[in-house]
Parts: structure tokens; C-alpha cells; sequence
């Protein structure tokens, strides 16, 4: 089983350019989830959601 989705900036952020995203790959397994969390531009986005990569941990 696989899912996640994914967010987009639709206006520039501070320095967080617009249409940078934010991605989160969900992946089952039989000994439990992975998380894979993705920036488009982690140096200009991270400070906007820095709890972002904190998600399923």
C-alpha cells in the first residue's frame, strides 16, 4: 500500500519561491508505516513549517 500527497505554494513565501512544494510518500509495510517528507527547496521553504519533517516520527 502506498499514498501521501502533496502541497504547493501558489504565491511566493518570503523566500520560499511559488510552486515549491511540500511532499509526503506513505508507504505500509507489515512491521509498520514509512514516512518519506520532501521539500522542493528545503533551505528557502523548512523555516515557513519547520515541524514538516517531524511528521510520523
Amino acid at each position: 500500500m502506498a499514498g501521501g500527497w502533496i502541497a504547493t505554494a501558489r504565491v511566493a513565501l518570503n523566500d520560499c519561491a511559488a510552486n515549491s512544494t511540500w511532499t509526503m510518500n506513505v508507504t505500509g509495510k507489515t512491521d509498520g508505516i514509512t514516512y518519506a517528507k520532501v521539500y522542493s527547496d528545503q533551505t528557502n521553504c523548512k523555516p515557513l513549517t519547520p515541524n514538516f519533517e517531524n511528521i510520523g516520527n
